[in-house]
């Protein structure tokens, strides 16, 4: 599996509380808009 080979690598990895690290992503893209949308302080876009 591959989360088993990255901890064989020794890397962590990012994901939430159940272990889904496609949670985190859709996060990251919501804060990402919302940023964007209401000028966040390091708003890229």
């Amino acid at each position: 599996m591959y989360t088993d080979l990255l901890k064989q690598a020794q890397f962590r990895t990012s994901t939430t509380q159940d272990g889904n690290p496609y949670d985190k992503a859709v996060a990251e893209r919501i804060n990402g808009i919302l940023k964007t949308e209401f000028g966040g302080k390091h708003s890229t876009l």
